[in-house]
């Protein structure tokens, strides 16, 4: 596989991954939004959790993609690494992105704070209420 630019070895923690949504949907639509959270959480969790479902993905990958194996071995090593559990976004990383673009655009920091990008507050309701405790104590 030819990889032309990889961001996360020039950004670490560079946050190609993330889930966004509108502000005011994640309030409005706040149940559909954590259970979203949460299938995607569950997801990641056994991806991590359970290597016996390496091969099934692999052939999937494999058939879908039309790739060799060799290619679809690649693109799930790949890919495993890249998401978090608990699905969280790297502060560092995303500070970086911040910062290049404060650089490139010349706009002030106070325009470009973390918060106003980034919003985990359901993430952590799910943590209080034990969501993941809970799964991981399935598994």
């Amino acid at each position: 596989m030819r990889v032309f630019a990889d961001l996360t070895k020039l950004v670490k923690e560079f946050p190609d991954c993330v889930i966004v949504m509108k502000r005011n949907l994640s309030q409005s639509e706040k149940a559909s939004a954590k259970g979203f959270l949460q299938a995607v959480s569950e997801a990641i969790y056994r991806l991590k959790s359970e290597p016996t479902m390496r091969e099934a993905i692999v052939a999937n990958v494999q058939k879908r993609m039309r790739v060799s194996r060799k290619n679809a071995d690649e693109i799930y090593e790949e890919y495993n690494q890249v998401f978090s559990y608990p699905a969280r976004v790297g502060r560092d990383g995303l500070r970086e992105v911040l910062d290049i673009l404060a650089s490139q655009t010349g706009k002030p920091q106070s325009e470009l704070r973390i918060d106003r990008f980034l919003d985990e507050s359901l993430l952590d309701e799910l943590t209080a209420e034990g969501f993941f405790r809970k799964l991981e104590a399935r598994g």
